[in-house]
């Protein structure tokens, strides 16, 4: 049987002893939180990482509709990133007011962000993907239109060319050409006797005949 001071002096020790556990156990699970944080951050440095490549993408292509959401995207990668260092900085420390638990629901909800950011980084990046296909496939149509229809005015520019190549000779410029005002004699109207005598502006006019 062991006396009471050996009783007491064993509870002290074990009452001593518990907090420093206690310590030792928080210690642990203040690491692994670092440690998860750490895992977050370099997901939030690589979603920058391929947001730059769709920032890149976008300034070179110019889709109205995606450059907004790009945009969006750029700030909420920079708000997540603050968050996680002051998280990290501030927040992740031990005092008496932030217990581990505490510490453990904000972490849970913060790595929600990162994958809910990481779903929306993937989705935007795959709208982008679909738009340069199209965009890409559209420039393919148009360049073969474009060949095609080269070829179908060198082919109309050839047989003009031809056609300017069998044209017969002509001796004198303009003299194969004679429009009906220009006649080889003069014609004469029955109605009209003589234009150079007028009267009044009136034209002396012959009888019809019957």
């Amino acid at each position: 049987m062991l006396s009471p001071d050996v009783v007491n002096t064993l509870t002290e020790i074990k009452n001593s002893i518990l907090p420093i556990k206690e310590i030792e156990n928080s210690l642990l699970s203040l690491q692994e939180i670092n440690n998860n944080l750490s895992s977050l951050t370099k997901i939030v440095v690589q979603n920058k990482k391929e947001i730059d490549n769709i920032k890149f993408i976008v300034e070179n292509n110019k889709p109205k509709f995606l450059i907004d959401n790009t945009q969006n995207l750029i700030q909420g990668q920079q708000e997540l990133y603050k968050y996680i260092k002051d998280f990290k900085d501030k927040t992740l420390t031990i005092n008496h007011d932030v217990s581990i638990d505490n510490l453990t629901e904000k972490l849970k909800k913060l790595s929600i962000s990162v994958q809910t950011f990481e779903e929306k980084t993937s989705s935007h990046q795959k709208l982008l993907l679909d738009h340069v296909e199209k965009s890409d496939e559209a420039r393919i149509n148009l360049k073969d239109d474009f060949k095609s229809e080269r070829k179908l005015i060198t082919k109309k520019m050839d047989k003009i060319n031809e056609a300017n190549l069998n044209m017969p000779k002509l001796s004198t410029p303009f003299s194969h050409i004679r429009g009906p005002f220009q006649p080889k004699e003069e014609i004469t109207h029955p109605f009209i006797t003589d234009l150079s005598h007028q009267d009044n502006n009136q034209v002396l006019m012959k009888e019809a005949p019957q």
